[in-house]
């Protein structure tokens, strides 16, 4: 009596449909559950059908219920329950005005974000506490791109220093004569001069 209430009778029309979902389909549950109903529409058995499709017998009578009670909508995956994110959309655009802000606006000492950074920040913030690894995601699913920072001395040199410095390699790649470095006295030593300290 069971196996003939769960029969699925299928219309011309409706195979060609499920046949076009399943081709079109991007997720594997769906085109695998619409192949359980077009075989058991067929008049295949229940360990024919788990043989092909994987599932078990209490998942295809229980496909095969779903069908005659709600038709498609049977075919396609509820969203899982589950807690709700931590980064709603709050902390979302909040993240966003503090990434586009300077650190130094906050009080800052340094001049960029890092992941780690800017979680400790938002953590301090809003009290949402996520990984850095997570926060990389949200900030490329809000469209920002980041890079490891590069660490240099370049604010550290002395900038009139270092371009006498290249003037002097440029010359020297170019082969050009060096004039001979100046005394303490501030005169020029002539080329083979000794000096005698008496």
């Amino acid at each position: 009596m069971s196996a003939t209430r769960h029969v699925i009778r299928l219309t011309g029309r409706q195979v060609l449909q499920l046949q076009s979902i399943r081709r079109r389909c991007g997720d594997w549950r769906t085109a695998r559950r619409v192949t359980a109903v077009l075989m058991s529409s067929r008049g295949r058995s229940v360990p024919e059908i788990c043989e092909a499709t994987g599932y078990d017998p209490a998942s295809v009578s229980l496909l095969r219920r779903r069908w005659n009670q709600v038709g498609l909508a049977a075919l396609f995956p509820k969203p899982s329950p589950g807690c709700p994110p931590k980064a709603d959309r709050m902390y979302r655009q909040r993240l966003v005005e503090v990434v586009k802000t300077p650190p130094a606006t906050f009080g800052y000492a340094f001049a960029q974000w890092s992941a780690a950074r800017l979680e400790a920040h938002m953590r301090n913030e809003t009290g949402v506490e996520i990984t850095p690894d997570r926060l990389r995601i949200i900030l490329h699913e809000e469209d920002f791109s980041y890079k490891r920072a590069r660490h240099t001395l370049k604010n550290k040199r002395n900038p009139r220093a270092f371009r006498k410095a290249q003037r002097l390699l440029d010359a020297l790649k170019k082969g050009r004569k060096i004039p001979p470095p100046r005394t303490n006295s501030g005169s020029a030593t002539r080329p083979g001069a000794t000096c005698s300290l008496t």
